[in-house]
């Protein structure tokens, strides 16, 4: 099982929009450091739906040096089933085995066409899968049925969960595999969905905090709940801070002001002014140098 803190990473940009390579090799290597369970590359935070195939490809060599192939999770995410299939190809000869897909956007599928997507990813990808529900972005969300129903596929091994329903892992635990994960796509609900029986989380905190996210998953797997909500507490303002604008732009400032990386956004997304900036520092209280 993943279990534990997964930090989505950002993928750093330079001025002209081009991967920034240096800042790739720095990124990488502060992330091989921390005590993090895992990493997850090329998800959403990462604006891997911006990304070319040759620049996933750069991200992916960059991932696979710096960190262990089997604690990589691969965002392979795409609107349709044969592109999620292109990106899986391309993940799974560079090295790498577990798949990260969110629910395709745009089209809104119904739930019968949600089983058929993800049982052709799990059976021709070639790749051990998590689904990913993230309503707000993509207007469509699992069924508690149709997330039962995709857990017996082979290589369905778990699912982000980052819609509203922060007690569904509680209704759903019962009729899930033993081995199948339940991760929050939500850093604040964390704590709670750990408490409602919860694995872990994908985390855009951990981007900045990573030790401290782990942490508290650490904590709260093994029960010790007065340690979790202390370190809860503690990272309370990072979370704070990352409300205050959309996802990447503010975590990818926090990556700028902590570890001297730029901070650019591929177009259409743009950097926050010196206002939101400030906000976002006095927010955080200290947690992120």
């Amino acid at each position: 099982m993943l279990k534990g803190s997964w930090p989505a990473l950002i993928t750093p940009f330079k001025e002209d929009g081009g991967l920034c390579e240096t800042s790739l090799e720095k990124f990488f290597s502060f992330h091989s450091q921390a005590s993090s369970s895992g990493w997850v590359v090329l998800g959403s935070t990462a604006e891997a739906l911006g990304l070319s195939i040759e620049e996933r490809a750069v991200v992916l060599a960059y991932a696979r040096k710096h960190l262990p192939a089997d604690k990589v999770v691969v965002g392979i995410s795409a609107a349709t089933t044969a592109a999620v299939l292109l990106h899986a190809e391309q993940a799974k000869k560079m090295g790498f085995t577990y798949g990260l897909v969110a629910t395709p956007h745009y089209f809104k599928p119904s739930q019968e066409e949600l089983i058929a997507h993800y049982q052709e990813v799990c059976r021709v990808g070639g790749m051990k899968i998590i689904m990913y529900t993230v309503p707000s972005r993509t207007g469509v969300d699992f069924s508690d049925k149709t997330i039962i129903s995709l857990a017996k596929e082979p290589n369905m091994i778990g699912i982000k969960d980052a819609g509203d329903d922060i007690l569904r892992v509680s209704r759903l635990k019962a009729y899930l595999p033993k081995n199948f994960t339940y991760l929050s796509g939500d850093d604040e609900s964390t704590l709670l969905r750990l408490f409602a029986g919860g694995d872990g989380v994908i985390s855009v905190a951990a981007n900045v905090v990573p030790d401290n996210m782990q942490a508290l998953c650490n904590y709260a797997l093994s029960e010790s709940w007065q340690k979790a909500r202390q370190e809860n507490t503690s990272i309370q303002p990072v979370f704070d801070a990352l409300r205050m604008g959309g996802n990447p732009g503010i975590i990818k400032f926090l990556v700028s002001h902590a570890l001297d990386i730029p901070y650019i956004m591929r177009k259409p997304l743009l950097p926050y002014g010196s206002d939101v900036q400030k906000e976002v520092l006095i927010s955080c209280k200290g947690m992120v140098k």
